[in-house]
């Protein structure tokens, strides 16, 4: 009877191949699932970040151009000014 106990021998390692393919595809399943979670929380973390970033960024940008346009009004004002005195001076002078 070796050919019935070779049967039996292959039929036993089948069924434990078997076993192990399905615990691997269990493994392969819980790290499918651990993998989204952990790639759906970085993202998230990712997008928050950014988030925060664009609005620190967006007030910086917004407190630059205040701050160029007052230097801007600054400016022309006292070009206005010394343009004002420089026109007086001339009448006064041609007079």
């Amino acid at each position: 009877m070796p050919l019935a106990d070779e049967m039996m021998n292959l039929r036993r390692e089948i069924d434990s191949l078997h076993a192990a393919r399905k615990a691997m595809v269990n493994r392969l399943n819980r790290f499918r699932v651990d993998l989204r979670k952990n790639m759906t929380r970085r993202m998230t973390d990712l997008r928050s970040a950014f988030k925060k970033e664009c609005a620190r960024a967006r007030a910086a940008r917004h407190a630059f151009s205040a701050h160029n346009q007052d230097m801007v009004s600054q400016m022309l004002g006292a070009f206005s000014a010394e343009r004002a005195t420089a026109h007086r001076n001339f009448r006064g002078k041609r007079a």
